[in-house]
């Protein structure tokens, strides 16, 4: 994963794309770590789902980019991740 750019090497929906406006709206105060947290729990999220579309029509995606991550799953996610605080000295 990139620090600057942390869904870079995840592949997304254009619904996640529109949504990315959004997610830095509501991420307001996350620090670098938890903003990777987000992005790794909405990819596992979206591996999850794509996983048991597989199993259940027993065929495997056709993209060779694997399952897009899309804007449900980063919901999934921000329902989830808090924002750790910063220790101050």
């Amino acid at each position: 994963m990139n620090s600057r750019n942390p869904h870079r090497e995840m592949p997304l929906s254009d619904d996640a794309q529109a949504f990315l406006d959004e997610i830095a709206r509501r991420t307001h105060g996350f620090l670098g770590a938890d903003l990777m947290e987000l992005c790794r729990d909405a990819g596992l999220t979206g591996c999850a789902a794509a996983l048991a579309t597989c199993r259940s029509s027993r065929s495997v995606p056709h993209s060779a980019a694997g399952p897009a991550v899309d804007a449900e799953d980063f919901e999934i996610a921000l329902s989830q991740i808090r924002p750790r605080r910063c220790a101050r000295r």
